[in-house]
């Protein structure tokens, strides 16, 4: 902040040796240097104290043109300002005595990267990779894992955009992908990812069956799926499992069968 505000003595000598002292009589204040985000209000909080000639008044002496909301209050909002930038206001008065103060306050205005984790994602059991949007503004960016969780898995590389994570069991994981403002200014911003994992479908061994109207169909341990018949007879799937059906009505012996 620059500031002209402080006490000035003026001295005044007459023709009879009389010494006459005279100080400044008002002050302004035009606050501390800020730093903003850029969905935050912009306001300048001023103050003043003494006796005025004129009122105060804010005006704009650096930075790119912006609107002061009420020039003559000393608290006013600011409209119009950008990211990356920094703005330099000054208050200013004129003292009774007609002696001219000021004082000069920033404000420096930071943004944030709204965060997207990508798409849900599908995959088998192993490994799995995770895509957020790129970071821009000074921004940083980190992704974790949310409890609950089949296990712990292993982010290679949490703080890149893009990254892989291992060491993933059967199960449905929720990764979130949190964005981070320059010096912390800005509230963080995050969004969350479904990564689910399943077993590769596998049908079992073709197989033969005595006479019999009622058998079972069993896939992979501990996956979900859907059991459909291909083709075959009269045969019918009555009940239908995560991962196992219930077959009626299978007909003679001899009679094949196809199950999806």
């Amino acid at each position: 902040m620059r500031r002209n505000y402080k006490k000035i003595l003026l001295l005044t000598i007459t023709a009879f040796g009389l010494i006459h002292a005279k100080a400044q009589n008002c002050t302004v204040n035009s606050g501390v240097n800020r730093t903003i985000c850029i969905n935050q209000t912009m306001t300048l909080n001023g103050n003043k104290n003494g006796v005025f000639n004129t009122a105060s008044v804010w005006t704009q002496i650096a930075g790119p043109s912006v609107i002061i909301k009420n020039p003559s209050n000393p608290i006013t909002t600011v409209t119009g300002f950008a990211v990356g930038q920094t703005y330099t206001f000054r208050l200013s008065a004129t003292c009774r005595d007609g002696i001219r103060v000021f004082d000069d306050v920033r404000m420096s205005v930071v943004g944030i990267t709204v965060a997207n984790a990508g798409a849900d994602i599908l995959a088998c059991p192993g490994s799995s990779a995770l895509n957020g949007n790129a970071i821009a503004n000074a921004s940083s960016a980190i992704w974790s894992v949310e409890s609950p969780s089949p296990n712990t898995p292993n982010i290679l590389t949490p703080t890149a955009q893009n990254t892989t994570v291992n060491g993933m069991i059967a199960g449905i994981y929720k990764f979130r992908y949190t964005v981070y403002s320059q010096m912390g200014i800005c509230p963080a911003k995050f969004d969350e990812v479904l990564d689910t994992l399943i077993f590769k479908a596998n049908a079992g061994r073709d197989t033969g069956f005595c006479d019999t109207g009622v058998f079972i169909l069993r896939g992979t341990s501990g996956s979900t799926g859907t059991w459909t018949k291909l083709s075959g007879g009269n045969a019918t799937i009555v009940a239908n499992g995560s991962n196992t059906a219930i077959l009626s009505n299978a007909g003679s012996a001899g009679s094949p069968y196809s199950f999806l």
